[in-house]
């Protein structure tokens, strides 16, 4: 009687402990980067390059007429973190009769080539959600466009939302942000985002020029 209870108890911990063992061996495989990976996304991140440096910024306001409610002055510092794989960008913009009365935000951009899409998430101050945006970069038009939706967004509703990174030039990049609630039928340019480099960008770190060297 001991045996016959014994022996399906012994089976089953075996059983337990080569499916973790499994899992184990089969998470470190998955987080294990290829190199077809990261030179895949190091070659699709070498299109924002145009991003990076330190940069003067002119945040406009835009009514649904078009018109201009206010601009706000702040800067955009944008450089390249975690081996080259993701851009940091840093930003604040402020009212220009009150600095007091600022927003801060960070966000983080890579390339995910299981979905061959560039992801963007959005941190900010003084407020714990975070933004997911994903889209395609459009070597024509040397366009980055992204798409996303923040949950709750006024606390009642949500917002989707999308981003367009223009780098047709060096020297003046320009973020489009548009923006529809679900209660809205159609979406609306909210954000002009001018930038005016305040900084020459760095050469390749010293971590990407050894990648590349």
């Amino acid at each position: 009687m001991i045996l016959r209870h014994w022996v399906p108890s012994l089976i089953c911990s075996c059983r337990r402990y080569l499916i973790v063992v499994g899992l184990i061996f089969a998470g470190a495989s998955a987080a294990a980067p290829q190199a077809s990976d990261v030179k895949d996304i190091m070659e699709h991140m070498a299109h924002l390059r145009p991003l990076v440096g330190t940069w003067d910024a002119d945040y406009e306001f835009h009514n649904r007429d078009g018109t201009v409610d206010i601009v706000e002055p702040g800067t955009f510092k944008v450089s390249w973190v975690l081996d080259n794989t993701y851009l940091e960008i840093q930003t604040e913009h402020h009212r220009p009769e009150d600095p007091s009365r600022y927003w801060t935000y960070f966000t983080f951009i890579t390339y995910d080539p299981v979905t061959m899409k560039y992801v963007c998430t959005f941190f900010y101050g003084r407020w714990s959600q975070r933004v997911t945006e994903d889209g395609v970069f459009d070597e024509r038009t040397k366009e980055l466009r992204t798409i996303g939706l923040v949950s709750l967004e006024d606390g009642k509703r949500d917002e989707h939302v999308r981003n367009i990174y223009r780098l047709t030039g060096t020297d003046a990049p320009t973020v489009i942000h548009y923006s529809r609630y679900s209660d809205e039928s159609s979406e609306r340019m909210d954000l002009v985002i001018k930038l005016r480099r305040s900084e020459k960008p760095p050469t390749k770190s010293s971590t990407e020029s050894k990648q590349h060297g």
